[in-house]
């Protein structure tokens, strides 16, 4: 994968060629993350203050140099700053303060192995913003195309997941901002889902039959099972031999299981060999999943902001990991041990997401 690193020089230079609104939407979802993991350590401290905001002088190096004077930030003692940290009082929420680096550790009376983390996340932050930039620079705006198409296929609405997706896309596209890659690649997949969807989902319906003059009703519509509903529902008959067969219908596989869904879109000449003990593996990813979903569904809008900055990342980051020895991706990550790796990362997630009570 490319990285991208821009000197503070080039940074100041694209960020003097955004308009504000675009301004605003790089920082609010860069610095998701940064805020979120920060108060989760800070907070575990018992601390006095929540951390609400972390602002960014776009224009700090000519601040340096005295080429521009509206806009700059400060901290409370006066000092101007290139990052300033808003702070509220867990007691009073009117009472805030702005603070520069020192201060701020000082405030907080954080370590200074936490202060030095939040330094680092400061560069990472600067790397997902100078990809976005390198992008914009390069030419590269938002994929309007693919998003339209998702709008008109209906995935992010329908995606219970996407809520908070649908929201960030929304903002890009106003902005007309290139995505970070792994959103291009969730909103890429999300097409490609729906497309597969509407290509090989064929469900054949019988017209009604009417009956003769003399009843005078018409008899109840009859139905045939295409070959595909039929094999995913003996399929889904080893999944649950305890359910009733009526019940595992196509529609409703694909509503209650979505990643039963994608895996069987993707290969299902490979699921239908699948052995019994690989049967009960993913039986038990499924349940996992539908857990997770739930748990999902519940997160309060913090919480959510938090899931959404960093589950994404991790499964990147992971992902990297993951297919270190292996030849083909496009395979793998349909495989069931990536599967199974994918259950545990979104709980690890939702449980860092809802330990303790999150501000933003």
């Amino acid at each position: 994968m490319e990285t991208f690193t821009m000197t503070a020089r080039n940074r100041a230079q694209m960020w003097a060629q955004l308009n504000a609104q675009q301004l605003t939407v790089l920082q609010k979802y860069s610095m998701y993350a940064l805020k979120s993991q920060m108060f989760n350590q800070i907070y575990a401290r018992g601390a006095q203050w929540t951390l609400v905001d972390v602002r960014t002088d776009y224009h700090w190096d000519e601040h340096k140099a005295g080429r521009k004077a509206a806009g700059r930030l400060h901290c409370m003692c006066g000092r101007v700053v290139k990052h300033q940290y808003v702070l509220q009082s867990v007691t009073d929420h009117r009472r805030v303060v702005r603070l520069g680096i020192t201060h701020f550790e000082q405030e907080m009376g954080i370590p200074q192995a936490i202060a030095s983390e939040v330094h680092q996340r400061l560069n990472q932050v600067e790397l997902y913003m100078d990809e976005i930039l390198t992008y914009y620079k390069r030419g590269r705006r938002f994929p309007a195309g693919l998003y339209q198409e998702a709008q008109a296929r209906g995935v992010l609405a329908q995606n219970v997941d996407a809520t908070s997706f649908a929201a960030k896309m929304a903002d890009f596209a106003a902005a007309d901002f290139p995505l970070f890659h792994v959103d291009q690649q969730r909103l890429t997949q999300y097409v490609l889902a729906a497309r597969a969807v509407a290509s090989q989902e064929r469900v054949v319906r019988a017209p009604q039959v009417v009956a003769g003059e003399q009843r005078g009703q018409a008899s109840a519509p009859k139905r045939q099972v295409s070959v595909e509903e039929g094999a995913v529902t003996n399929f889904a008959r080893r999944l649950w031999p305890e359910r009733k067969r009526s019940e595992l219908t196509v529609a409703n596989l694909w509503r209650e299981q979505p990643v039963l869904k994608r895996l069987w879109l993707h290969d299902p000449a490979a699921l239908q060999k699948f052995s019994s003990a690989q049967i009960a593996q993913l039986r038990t990813i499924l349940q996992q999943d539908v857990s997770n979903r739930s748990r999902l569904r519940r997160l309060a809008k913090p919480a959510r902001n938090y899931y959404d900055a960093h589950y994404p990342a991790v499964v990147a980051a992971q992902f990297t990991q993951f297919r270190k020895d292996q030849a083909d991706d496009g395979a793998l990550k349909y495989s069931l041990a990536w599967q199974a790796t994918l259950q545990k990362l979104q709980s690890r997630c939702l449980f860092e997401a809802t330990r303790g009570q999150v501000y933003l």
